[in-house]
């Protein structure tokens, strides 16, 4: 299939994303599609009215579907199946929950260090606190893309220990991430942002909007709630609050609705601990709301390097590659900007649905095997 850009166009790899209209969600599938076109006059929500097969496939039955070569430049023989299976794990939300578990006993390890310590040493509190929330950030991010038929005990202790703190629903963040996922450098990209291009200046100035990005979650609780109960402002509150790109009206979304009857479970929580800890306002605010304003800003500045601020034409292959970035892989990316190996962004864009420890390994097979393309 030939793209709009001018090159070879193929469908959709083998963990991809689509949406089931019947349940107006984005749903995982290892299913091989075509890449749709819209009609760009319809008067139903872009992100709802996608008519694409509903049935989904195991991942075993699919492995047993024939699959064409792929027609990629400089690879000619690429077939997507040919990456070991065991690279391809998708997470579980019992590892999740433990490395959230862990994250919160190092930042435990951190306030009981800190309150021993000078305060001449805050500066390297902060930046080790926000980065370790950055990573519960991450720890959700994963959980994004598992298959979400229902909330299983797991994932909603998940979304207590990784989602609450961060301000963020598991819901919340499937509804634009999916979309960024599937509209990568498209027009409906919640991400894309296209007036940067390549300024460096431009660049800054647009990262200093993440200083807000946490607090601006927390206030989607409180909009969300009231939204779950009043249908006016759920347009607003889709566009506003999860970066909905569609200029028609959202109100009758079972998507959105769902996300708006979440956040009163997230307002629930923010109100329980901003009352308990009110005697503590000062180190709250010290040891807790700076550092995760600086989280926010990490996941922000993250979110702008791993990407080219470039419009695409098609989801192909190489389209993919070349619009996104592996980025910070040391030692200070795993503390601070790419904590849990979302640094290998690139390999993760091409394969949404692997679990976060599989993905150095991945990055490693395909540098190995197509890497002339891999490094394009």
């Amino acid at each position: 299939m030939e793209g709009r850009g001018g090159h070879d166009t193929p469908s959709l790899l083998v963990a991809d994303i689509y949406l089931n209209p019947a349940q107006s969600h984005y749903r995982p599938s290892h299913r091989r599609i075509e890449t749709p076109q819209y009609n760009q006059s319809s008067k139903m929500p872009r992100p709802h009215n996608i008519s694409l097969p509903s049935r989904r496939l195991t991942a075993e039955r699919a492995s047993q579907e024939p699959l064409p070569v792929l027609r990629i430049k400089g690879a000619p023989d690429f077939r997507p199946r040919a990456v070991p299976r065991e690279l391809l794990t998708a997470a579980r939300a019992s590892n999740l929950v433990l490395l959230a578990v862990t994250d919160w006993l190092i930042i435990a390890a951190i306030w009981l260090t800190a309150a021993h310590l000078p305060m001449q040493l805050y500066p390297l509190w902060v930046l080790l606190l926000a980065g370790r929330l950055h990573a519960l950030g991450v720890v959700l991010h994963d959980a994004v893309h598992m298959p979400l038929e229902r909330k299983t005990p797991a994932l909603r202790l998940l979304e207590i220990l990784a989602g609450y703190p961060i301000g963020s629903t598991i819901d919340a963040m499937r509804y634009h991430h999916l979309r960024h996922h599937r509209e990568n450098g498209l027009p409906e990209d919640p991400y894309f942002k296209p007036w940067i291009g390549e300024s460096r200046v431009r660049f800054w100035l647009m990262t200093l909007r993440y200083f807000l990005l946490l607090p601006l979650w927390a206030l989607r609780s409180v909009y969300g709630s009231l939204a779950a109960y009043l249908p006016i402002l759920r347009t607003s509150y889709g566009r506003w609050f999860l970066q909905d790109r569609y200029k028609g009206d959202l109100t009758n979304s079972a998507e959105l609705l769902r996300c708006a009857r979440e956040d009163r479970w997230q307002l629930l929580f923010h109100t329980g601990v901003f009352a308990f800890a009110m005697s503590y306002s000062s180190w709250l605010l010290t040891y807790y709301v700076v550092p995760a304003v600086i989280a926010g800003y990490f996941a922000g500045y993250r979110l702008q390097v791993e990407h080219r601020q470039e419009p695409n034409h098609d989801r192909g292959f190489q389209t993919t590659v070349h619009s996104t970035r592996d980025h910070d892989l040391g030692l200070a990316g795993k503390i601070l900007l790419a904590p849990h190996n979302v640094g290998y962004h690139r390999v993760h864009h091409l394969h949404p649905q692997v679990a976060l420890q599989n993905l150095p390994e991945l990055r490693d097979w395909y540098v190995e095997n197509y890497g002339e393309i891999y490094r394009s």
